[in-house]
């Protein structure tokens, strides 16, 4: 890994940062690349489909407020196998 010493350096260290060779940054890039035209093309969930539903309608599902006293989030559990 090639280093470049005139990068500026971070939290009082002294030492220069790493630079990544061209190629495989050129690699990484194709790997995240592929990596996201496939989650970009996977389905949203249903369970985030109601939740994105919920938030546009400004509806609460009952037990929410619950959920969130509890958990402390905004986002209520999952049901477990009997509720659903």
């Amino acid at each position: 890994m090639k280093v470049n010493p005139t990068m500026n350096s971070t939290h009082n260290d002294k030492r220069p940062l790493p630079m990544v060779e061209p190629k495989f940054q050129a690699h990484i890039g194709r790997q995240l690349r592929q990596l996201y035209d496939r989650m970009v093309s996977e389905p949203v969930p249903d369970r985030f489909k109601a939740l994105l539903d919920q938030l546009e309608s400004g509806e609460q599902r009952p037990g929410t407020a619950d959920a969130v006293a509890s958990t402390g989030t905004d986002i209520p559990p999952e049901p477990s196998e009997g509720q659903r």
